[in-house]
């Protein structure tokens, strides 16, 4: 059993942004550091785009010759995102705005 209530008070007070209870000091060594990056590997925004991948304006309406495909794309993925699912995205509707960006170009 894990003790809850000890761990209150424990945080860090006047330093932005606020730190949670579970802030605790590093006061024993050994001490490792591993570098790190940012990085954007989605959002849960994106440009809106229909089922041809055809991108979709503010004003509702379609953006003639515009495509979107993979990341750039909004409202697949809401508030979730399943694992291992940006190749496939990219590759699908990918072709999806390739076919429907040839049919446009024959007129």
């Amino acid at each position: 059993h894990y003790d809850l209530d000890r761990m209150y008070g424990k945080r860090t007070v006047g330093l932005a942004p606020n730190k949670s209870n579970w802030a605790l000091p590093l006061s024993e060594p050994p001490y490792i550091a591993i570098p790190v990056t940012g990085g954007i590997t989605f959002t849960f925004g994106g440009l809106k785009c229909d089922t041809s991948a055809r991108v979709i304006d503010t004003r509702g309406q379609v953006m003639p010759g515009l495509y979107a495909a993979g990341e750039p794309m909004g409202e697949i993925f809401y508030n979730n995102y399943p694992g291992a699912s940006s190749v496939i995205r990219g590759a699908v509707y990918g072709k999806i705005a390739g076919a429907h960006a040839a049919e446009r170009a024959k007129g």
